[in-house]
C-alpha cells in the first residue's frame, strides 16, 4: 500500500485548505479489513472515519482507496472523500 490513513487525511486537508490540530488515531482495526478512526483535529465536528476499501469505476476498473467523512466546522457540508492510494487523487461522493 503506498499511503497510510493518516497521510490521506493530510493529503484531504492540504487540498480542501482546512487547518488541521493535532490529529490522532484513535482507534484501529488491522488485518485484511483496514479502518479506523481520527479524531476531529479541528477540522471536523465528528470523529473522522476511514477505510481502505476497492472502489470500482467504469471505464477504469477497480482501484484501491481509502475512504473518509469529514463533517466540516464552518459550515453543514459533510463530505465523503475516496483517495487513490497510489496516485492521491481524491473522488467526493
Amino acid at each position: 500500500m503506498a499511503i497510510s490513513a493518516e497521510q490521506t487525511i493530510s493529503s484531504v486537508v492540504g487540498q480542501m485548505g482546512y487547518r488541521i490540530f493535532n490529529l490522532r488515531e484513535i482507534e484501529s482495526s488491522k488485518g485484511i479489513s483496514k479502518k479506523g478512526i481520527f479524531n476531529k483535529a479541528g477540522i471536523s465536528n465528528s470523529d473522522i472515519p476511514v477505510r481502505l476499501m476497492y472502489y470500482f469505476q467504469d471505464g477504469i476498473g477497480t482501484t484501491l482507496v481509502w475512504e473518509l467523512s469529514i463533517n466540516e466546522t464552518d459550515s453543514s457540508n459533510w463530505w465523503n472523500f475516496r483517495v487513490d492510494c497510489k496516485l492521491l487523487l481524491i473522488r467526493t461522493v
